[in-house]
């Protein structure tokens, strides 16, 4: 069985190696040992085979860009309900009518602010000098040399003038009415205390006019000074340093 197997192969190779063709791309001229009909065979199919060198293909287009997706849509957000309206609009609450105006209430009275708590008080100075008190305040003492003399009439100051001698007669001419008369008044009889050996003397002019005509007294106030009964200086105005001056110059 074996022998016979191998024999049919061999034959069947044998059968099929003479009708072996040569493919026609590569034998694509006839062959030398082909029959007339063979070739004029050959020549047309080689007539209507393609040639060997194929054109070249066109390169594909190419391919289109893709459609942009379109976006996704967002999702729709749920309409709010709709507040469903009462059949009757609720009946508005009646306002309560203002009680009638009465009488307002007192303020409070605003609380009283503490009292600032008072500095401590400075030392005392010393007290000045006391001045002399004038006429018109303190009741009238006794005459003194050392005190103003009040005239009220010509007798009295020619009497003053005669008794005074050597020493100087200081007379003052004013009026209650005048301003300057009333300024310069306490300082007139503080230099009486302060000159004991000179005589002042006050005349008012509305009580002893006889006196202001005789000395010739035409303004207020006016200052005469007399020694020995005679008239040795005169000036006028309320002058305290020209007055004192005058005084140490005549004495």
């Amino acid at each position: 069985m074996r022998r016979k197997g191998g024999k049919e192969k061999e034959q069947n190779k044998q059968k099929e190696a003479p009708t072996r063709k040569v493919p026609a791309s590569k034998s694509p001229g006839p062959s030398k040992f082909s029959s007339p009909k063979t070739r004029l065979f050959g020549l047309l199919k080689s007539a209507k085979s393609p040639s060997p060198h194929p054109a070249r293909r066109s390169a594909p287009p190419p391919p289109a860009p893709p459609e942009p997706s379109a976006l996704p849509s967002l999702p729709q957000q749920p309409a709010p309900p709709e507040p469903s309206l009462p059949s009757e609009p609720p009946a508005l609450p009646e306002k309560p009518t203002p009680p009638e105006p009465s009488s307002l209430p007192e303020k409070p009275a605003p609380p009283e602010k503490p009292s600032p708590p008072e500095p401590p008080s400075p030392a005392e100075p010393p007290a000045p000098p006391e001045q002399p008190e004038s006429p018109e305040q303190t009741a009238p003492a006794e005459p003194s040399e050392k005190m103003v003399k009040q005239i009220d009439s010509k007798e009295t100051f020619d009497s003053e003038l005669k008794n005074a001698g050597q020493k100087l007669v200081v007379v003052d001419f004013s009026a209650t009415w005048c301003g300057p008369c009333k300024m310069i008044k306490p300082f007139f009889h503080s230099l009486g205390e302060k000159y004991p050996d000179v005589i002042f003397i006050e005349v008012d002019v509305d009580d002893c006019q006889d006196v202001a005509a005789d000395c010739e007294v035409k303004c207020m106030p006016t200052f005469q000074f007399y020694k020995s009964g005679k008239k040795v200086g005169e000036f006028s105005g309320a002058n305290k340093e020209k007055l004192e001056l005058t005084i140490n110059e005549l004495k």
